[in-house]
């Protein structure tokens, strides 16, 4: 018991004399109240809870906030929080580094898309850091046995799933982008459809065969307009194209259509496979591995980026889902 707790039952009995036996029910209601399990919470930069407005979830380590959009955005990487009571993991090949202020990024791009919209994204965060849990491998080599990582990495995903029914019950169709954070020297955006570099590099043709395996396979089908997949990794409006418009460097894109050999790429991972279109419905996903430099660095900078993905997203998603701006879908 602390000092405080011994000091205000005596400094309330000696402002208002309370018999034994209530001075004793005092004390156990203080002990109670001080002994109340904590919730987790991360902070960015600037002293914000990331876990504010968000829907609990069967884990105080991932958060869920609901939204009305066709938008789902994951941020598995981002989390700061080492539980001792979770052990590190521990499995060959297993990365371990958290994706800096990945988890601001997101919080970044959700807040320039609602204002801009007047409504939210669904948004699902990791807050545990990737040493003690990771959502984007399976469940085995992502909690390493550990019951409560567990529970955390089925909170992460039930999260997920429940997005993309709330996302395909409403719109038919919709969108998650899973941010993440590269370290690799280029610095530029890549963009990771399940489509690997060396089937980048192929030509059209070859490349088109190989939709059904590709992230976004649902746009390639005649009821979603029956895109190319080689327009929709390169062409004049695929999305890296527009981002790359919008002052930052993406591969793939029309002036990157694919890495140079040797070049390091990342092209989607366990998330992008379970939740994209390449495993059916009509969710497609996309994995955006974010450089560091002017984008991931600075307050300053994410915001600038967040606002120029969020108009990236907003011609993208007019001109290959719903025929209209985002600022009109849930209105």
């Amino acid at each position: 018991m602390t000092g405080f707790q011994y000091i205000l039952p005596t400094y309330l009995n000696n402002q208002f004399p309370m018999s034994p036996s209530l001075r004793i029910l005092l004390v156990l209601v203080v002990i109670s109240a001080s002994c109340q399990t904590i919730q987790p919470v991360a902070v960015d930069e600037d002293g914000i809870q990331l876990t504010r407005s968000k829907n609990p979830t069967t884990s105080p380590y991932v958060t869920y906030r609901t939204g009305q959009l066709p938008i789902i955005l994951s941020v598995p990487h981002g989390g700061y929080i080492t539980p001792g009571t979770i052990p590190d993991r521990n499995c060959a090949d297993c990365v371990y580094v958290r994706d800096a202020w990945t988890q601001e990024l997101g919080q970044a791009i959700d807040s320039v898309l609602t204002a801009r919209t007047g409504c939210a994204v669904h948004l699902v965060v990791n807050l545990l850091h990737r040493i003690k849990m990771e959502p984007n491998r399976e469940i085995v080599e992502g909690a390493n046995g550990n019951s409560t990582a567990e529970q955390a990495w089925r909170a992460y995903h039930d999260a997920l799933a429940q997005a993309k029914q709330s996302v395909v019950q409403t719109f038919g169709k919709g969108l998650l982008i899973d941010i993440h954070g590269h370290g690799h020297p280029i610095q530029r955006l890549e963009l990771g459809y399940l489509v690997s570099a060396s089937s980048l590099q192929k030509n059209d043709s070859q490349l088109n065969s190989l939709a059904s395996a590709s992230s976004i396979f649902n746009l390639t089908k005649p009821a979603s307009g029956g895109h190319t997949l080689s327009s929709l990794l390169r062409g004049t409006y695929a999305f890296g194209t527009l981002l790359n418009q919008g002052g930052y460097a993406s591969v793939p894109s029309q002036a990157n259509p694919y890495p140079q050999i040797n070049d390091p790429y990342f092209n989607g991972g366990y998330i992008t496979q379970q939740y994209g279109s390449s495993s059916g419905g009509t969710l497609d996903a996309l994995q955006i591995e974010h450089n560091m430099t002017g984008i991931r660095d600075t307050k300053a900078n994410r915001i600038r980026y967040a606002q120029s993905l969020a108009t990236a997203l907003d011609t993208y998603l007019q001109r290959y889902y719903f025929g209209q701006s985002i600022t009109t879908l849930c209105r």
